[in-house]
């Protein structure tokens, strides 16, 4: 077994249908192994790694496997006080009437998988309706948060923002309006979000967070547009969602409507490339997955898997996208943020020339 067929085998242990291949202790090299364990780190796989070694479908050294101990201990050591955090959030927002769904990480530890620590997570995500995202911000400022990036122009955050960044308690926590930014988030439609009330519960609180069908579609949108290369536990993710209590009438329905089909695609390809197992997807689904224009497909994707800046790649095709009334004042704030003047753009311009 090589480390890319480990790999696998980790993000599929304990899926429904998983086959694991066996791995005996000395399979893999030291080297093998300790790129073994920098994989598993990268990829947030440490507590199925961990299940894996347990059940002796993962071999390792007895050094190699203190030290995936070692690093899942640290993981669930930092989710926890994540968790901590974020339940305070959630009781604080309440308090003030401010509607909000727990997203990724803890939502999904706590739904779904067999124990919540199979799944790590590193910051606090909350889904908050861009007509209280400001008071929002407010709300965690004056309990002690502090917003990382500022607003770009006043009324940014709740008209193009994607999320809002803060920190309390040295916990990232990102405030989303959207669940993507570029030009897939113009498509979104966030209320949609807010109609199938759900909850999961932590600890002694029922804590409010999206359907099984939303998540899915969150989880998706994460893998394909989130990151050049998504982490495997994104991945897993989406398999352990997909054989979940699923609408998929309404899930197709959502994609439709926000126009993100290509991300979809995208999302499903990389889950099945990193997974050994069936995702069980119904037939309407494996129609549209298969009814891709791969020219299209990819000139929708190319702001987000561009090798420098995606930020300003995804902003350029975003404005392609808005609405002609929102393009001037989106061109405004992105390209000359509150503090900064025409006069300063120029010479950094004429600098970048020279």
């Amino acid at each position: 077994m090589n480390v890319p067929a480990a790999l696998k085998s980790i993000t599929s242990h304990g899926l429904v249908g998983a086959q694991p291949a066996s791995s005996e202790a000395g399979d893999l090299s030291l080297e093998q192994e300790a790129e073994l364990l920098r994989q598993i780190h990268r990829h947030r796989l440490g507590g199925v790694g961990v299940r894996a070694l347990e059940a002796g479908t993962l071999g390792l050294s007895d050094d190699s496997a203190a030290a995936l101990i070692e690093q899942h201990d640290a993981a669930m050591s930092a989710s926890l006080r994540i968790e901590i955090e974020m339940l305070s959030l959630s009781s604080l927002l309440s308090d003030r009437g401010i509607d909000h769904r727990l997203l990724k990480g803890a939502a999904l530890a706590h739904g779904y998988g067999a124990d919540p620590a199979d799944r790590p997570f590193r910051d606090v995500d909350l889904l908050i309706r861009g007509s209280d995202i400001d008071r929002a911000v407010e709300v965690l400022t004056r309990a002690g948060g502090e917003r990382l990036i500022e607003e770009l122009r006043p009324g940014f955050d709740r008209r193009f923002g994607k999320s809002v960044t803060m920190r309390r308690n040295g916990v990232e926590i990102d405030l989303h309006r959207l669940l993507a930014w570029g030009p897939f988030g113009v498509f979104m439609h966030p209320q949609d979000l807010f109609v199938l009330p759900s909850s999961v519960r932590i600890g002694a609180r029922e804590v409010p967070t999206l359907s099984p069908t939303d998540h899915l579609l969150h989880a998706c949108l994460h893998v394909a547009l989130g990151q050049v290369e998504p982490a495997l536990i994104n991945c897993r993710d989406i398999a352990l969602l997909s054989r979940s209590t699923i609408d998929w009438d309404r899930f197709i329905e959502t994609v439709e409507r926000w126009k993100c089909a290509p991300a979809i695609r995208r999302a499903f390809a990389a889950t099945a490339r990193s997974v050994s197992v069936e995702l069980g997807l119904p037939d309407a689904l494996s129609e549209m997955l298969e009814a891709a224009d791969p020219a299209a497909d990819q000139a929708a994707l190319a702001p987000y898997v561009v090798s420098g800046d995606r930020y300003k790649a995804m902003a350029r095709s975003m404005l392609g996208v808005l609405p002609p009334a929102d393009r001037v004042p989106f061109a405004i704030a992105v390209g000359l943020p509150a503090g900064t003047s025409i006069r300063d753009r120029a010479k950094e311009a004429f600098k970048k020339a020279r």
